[in-house]
Formats: structure tokens, sequence, C-alpha cells
């Protein structure tokens, strides 16, 4: 089954065996041989890069072994992966500490801290590296590479170039089983209230069955695109606000699109009925089962249902004002995730040959 191509982010759980070995890449100046030189630490936290000892793996429950397993063993097959699981409160911590003790983990998941650890010295500079394989900023989303830079010199490794905005995350089965042509998803937000009209359906009283798109409230991401511009921040004053005509007809159009449902009581009782898709597989999930048929998501949301679901999904751009994809400014810097190699780290080009080839060489895989 063909899947969109979507480019795999450091919040995916890989599934690794910490015994799978690797090739090491070519031996370079800065990459001396060693007797450890087949061995790179990852801190992993909170399913980013998790999976490579056997405790994670068994708590992972998206098998990505399945599909990185052999292509590592082709491009790495000696090398050893040891795994160091932390909590999200204390990554910083932990990179900072390993550093200053000298002993620091080879690779480290990061969000929007980069600023930070660069600024306490806790992370290499990868210039040379990226130098050395011809990679520049324009080889991904701009948000992503900016995320990864600081004062213009590349602090990180960036683990996503798919959307950053929630796309339209569609399951072409269930938008024609609705009556819907899913060779025409809407492009903007009167048709997709359009559309939504057409596909709701309702039991005999008056009980949502079947949506069209959630009710989103206040969402900075959603109120953007509803404007087609970075409405909710005023450069002069450098403050957010929700003051302009724009946003105010954004929130008109989420009450018009309440009421369509029936208001907040009968909203409220079918949304309340949807398990989810991150607790693992359920029946009762919404969007798997064609409840929902356009949620505004975003490809990591389709991922997490490759691992439990057998389902054709695809994205379609979300929507603006006219359809027009420049109508998406204000929403390219909501993905932030990040790999960085920590200051001193004995494998560094390793690690990077590593994050480079499963992040950016292979993170299309996911579409085979």
């Amino acid at each position: 089954m063909r899947r969109p191509q979507r480019i795999l982010t450091a919040a995916l759980s890989l599934g690794l065996l910490s015994s799978l070995t690797a090739a090491l890449p070519n031996r370079t100046a800065a990459s001396p041989t060693r007797d450890d030189a087949n061995t790179i630490t990852i801190m992993t936290c909170c399913g980013a890069w998790a999976g490579f000892n056997k405790a994670n793996i068994a708590g992972v429950g998206i098998p990505y072994i399945g599909y990185y397993k052999e292509l590592w063993k082709k491009k790495f097959p000696n090398l050893k992966i040891k795994e160091l699981d932390v909590s999200d409160a204390e990554i910083d911590t932990k990179i900072i500490l390993g550093v200053n003790a000298g002993s620091p983990p080879d690779i480290v998941t990061i969000h929007s801290e980069i600023g930070e650890l660069a600024a306490r010295h806790a992370l290499t500079n990868l210039d040379p590296f990226y130098q050395r394989d011809g990679v520049t900023a324009s080889t991904f989303l701009t948000a992503m590479a900016s995320w990864a830079q600081v004062r213009g010199h590349w602090y990180g490794i960036p683990a996503a170039s798919g959307p950053s905005a929630g796309q339209i995350l569609y399951i072409p089965k269930f938008v024609k089983d609705a009556g819907w042509d899913p060779n025409n998803i809407p492009r903007t937000w009167a048709d997709l209230f359009t559309a939504t009209q057409k596909v709701t359906t309702r039991d005999s009283k008056g009980n949502l069955q079947r949506i069209g798109e959630w009710v989103d409230g206040a969402s900075n991401e959603a109120i953007n695109l509803f404007c087609g511009y970075f409405a909710t921040y005023e450069p002069k004053t450098t403050k957010f606000h929700v003051n302009s005509p724009c946003i105010k007809d954004y929130f008109r159009y989420e009450k018009k699109l309440l009421d369509f449902y029936g208001g907040v009581d009968k909203y409220t009782k079918f949304r309340s009925g949807d398990a989810g898709i991150w607790g693992g597989y359920t029946t009762k999930a919404y969007i798997p089962t064609g409840k929902v048929i356009f949620p505004r998501d975003a490809y990591w949301s389709g991922q997490q249902m490759d691992g439990y679901w057998n389902l054709d999904w695809r994205l379609a751009p979300p929507p603006t004002p006219h359809g027009k994809p420049e109508e998406q400014v204000g929403n390219t810097s909501v993905t932030q995730w990040q790999v960085a190699i920590p200051m001193g780290a004995k494998h560094a080009q390793l690690a990077f040959e590593f994050a480079k080839f499963t992040l950016w060489d292979n993170g299309y895989v996911l579409q085979l």
C-alpha cells in the first residue's frame, strides 16, 4: 500500500534491538579509530528516539524496527547502541551534567532549547558536518532550519521536514463513503464548512454520529490559517493578541460550526466518546473509524495509525482564506523537534552519520 511521503520526526519511536550493528562511514580525521568506535550512546525521552533497549521496544507499540532494521544493518552492520531513557523534565539537566562530567551521550533529542544549551556550551557546533556533506538550509523547511541554528551556526539536526502546520488528514474510503470526492479535498474555510455540512450525520434523536471537522476553539494555528497571515502577533509591539477583525471572524466561524453540530451539549457528548489514537488500538478512535472526516491534524497521527490500523490515509493542504500556500504564513514555526550532539561526544561523526541516514536520507521509507 502506497502512503504519502512524510519525513520521519524525532518523536518517532525507532525500534532497534540493542545488539543491532552498523557499517562505519568512511573514516576521517574527525572520527579516529578507537576500541568503542562502533558504539554510540543515545539519550531518549518521551518517545523521542525510544526503543533501542528491550524495555523500550516492548513499550513503544510502533514497529519501526520493521522499517529500519534491514537498512541499518546494511549501512551500519557493526553498530551497537546504548540507550539512556530520561524524563522530559530532566533531559536538559542530564545533557549539561554529562558534558561537565566529560561523559555526555552521543545523540540527544531536544525541542526549542538549542539556544540555551548552545549558550551553556553544551552542544557541538555542527558546521563542519554540514559543510562536509554539502547540506544547506534549503534542505529543510525554513522554520526547521531556523530552529537548528544559533546566530547562523548549526547546533541542531532537524528531525522533520514535513508539514509543520496541521493539514487535513483524511482517509479516502471514509471521505467517499460520506459522499464527498476524496480527490477534491476542501482548500478554503468556506469549502470546508460546506463539506462538513454534507458529510455530518445524526441519529433519530439528533445525536451526532459523524462530523466533518473538529471545533478547535482558541487555536493559534487555526486562527493564523483562517486569517491567512500571522494574525495573532503584532510586530510593532512584539505582543500576541486576539483583537483583529479576522480573529473575531474566526471565532464567529467556530460558533457557526458549533451551532451546526447542535450546540455545546451535543458536540461535547459526541466528542467524549473518542478514545484517541495514542493509547494503542481501539475501535472507538474517531479518525481511523471514520467518525471525523476532515480533521486538521498532522502526519504524526497518520504514522501512529500505521502501527494499529491498515488504512490508506493522505494529507491535503490546510484550509486558508483562498486556498493559497502563501496564506499558511505564521504556522511554519510550530514544529521544533531536533536532534543534537553534545559537546565532547566521543562519537560525534558516527552520531551525525546515523542521524542523517535515518532522518534525512531514509525518512521517506514509511511510504512503502
